[in-house]
Formats: structure tokens, C-alpha cells, sequence
């Protein structure tokens, strides 16, 4: 791909997607020469002459440097949120690469259960399908321990529900398995040194 401006390279993308069923048609009906076709014209113009079309994957190749070039009608806005949700995903992938798959069960069928207030170890094994002991064993030889895994999937919780300005401090107590507000207050300045609303406001970036 030239280096031609990115704001023509971002505008093909639509006229591309509509020239999809122009090039791709059903076994034996007549196609016409993709490159003879408006949509066709208008690839060789932004891409150059080197279109080619019927392969069984569509890629494009282009010089690096495009990397550094600004994006023309970025949102300044929305880097913190993407920023945070990049981080959380490559922390989930981390979790999942680095510890026990029982570790990983847990703490998945923890976060659900809280809500229903039916996370505790008997509740768990039995959606794990195993027996109370097995997974204690599982867990130990894990190295950790359920109520370990347990308040670990609360406080990962906590933080998620927290930065969700659509929930109130009593919807978000009550999401962690908490029926008491003081108990959730008093779990939160444990894990975050900090009151429910002051944690919030740290988790977004205010104050």
C-alpha cells in the first residue's frame, strides 16, 4: 500500500465491504472483471494497481511509518477508556496463561455466584461438579486456597462495578454479595484504603 493520505485509506474501507458482493458470487453465476467495476476503480485509485482479487483471504500490506502518523479524527476522550479496558484484557490473558485452569474456574464461578449470595466452596464445587474436598485438594495443589481465590474474585469485582457510573454504591454492594452497606464499606477501605465514593472517583480519574 503507498503512502497516500490516511483519511482516503479509512474511506475505502466502506466502498470495500460494498464491492464484497460484486467480487464474490455464487458458484456459476457470470462475474463481472472486479477491476472494471466502480468499486474496483476506486481500490486501484486509493491502493494502487496492485489489487488482486478471487484469493481465498484479503489482507494488505503497508509501510510502517503509516503507524506513526496521527489519526485525523481521533477522540482524545476515549484513550483513557481504551487505554483501561487494553490493560484489563491483557490481564485477564495473563490470569489465564499463568494460573491453574481450577484457579481460573473458581474465581469465574465466584464472580457470578456473589450476587445470589450462593459463592461459597460447597456452592461452587457443586457448579464445578465436584465434590467440597476435590476442589479444596485442587486448590491447595494450586498453591492457594478457595477463600484465597474467593475474596480475590470479590475485590477484581469491586473494582469493575466501581468504575461503572451507572450503578449505585448499594447496587454495587449488593452485586458483591454484601446485604449490609457498612460490610461492603469496610471491605472496600481494606482492599482500597479508601470509602466506596472516594474509591470510584480514583478508579475514574477524578479528584
Amino acid at each position: 500500500m503507498s503512502g497516500r493520505s490516511l483519511p482516503r485509506i479509512a474511506s475505502c474501507r466502506s466502498t470495500f465491504l460494498a464491492a464484497i458482493p460484486r467480487v464474490y458470487r455464487q458458484p456459476g453465476e457470470p462475474a463481472d472483471d472486479p477491476r472494471r467495476t466502480h468499486e474496483g476503480l476506486y481500490h486501484a485509485q486509493v491502493f494502487g494497481p496492485s489489487v488482486v482479487y478471487g484469493v481465498p483471504a484479503a489482507y494488505g500490506r503497508f509501510d510502517a511509518a503509516l503507524l506513526d502518523r496521527p489519526v485525523p479524527n481521533a477522540d482524545g476522550s476515549m484513550l483513557k477508556v481504551l487505554q483501561r479496558h487494553a490493560d484489563e484484557l491483557l490481564a485477564a490473558r495473563l490470569r489465564a496463561t499463568s494460573e491453574p485452569r481450577i484457579v481460573t474456574d473458581v474465581r469465574r464461578e465466584v464472580a457470578a455466584q456473589l450476587a445470589n449470595d450462593r459463592a461459597r466452596v460447597d456452592d461452587v464445587a457443586t457448579a464445578l461438579a465436584l465434590s467440597t474436598r476435590t476442589l479444596q485438594r485442587k486448590l491447595a495443589e494450586a498453591g492457594t486456597n478457595f477463600q484465597a481465590v474467593h475474596d480475590a474474585a470479590r475485590q477484581a469485582l469491586a473494582e469493575e462495578l466501581l468504575r461503572d457510573s451507572r450503578l449505585n454504591l448499594t447496587d454495587v454492594a449488593f452485586m458483591l454479595g454484601y446485604r449490609e452497606q457498612s460490610s461492603f464499606n469496610r471491605a472496600c477501605r481494606e482492599w482500597f484504603g479508601a470509602t466506596p465514593a472516594r474509591t470510584r472517583e480514583r478508579l475514574r480519574g477524578v479528584g
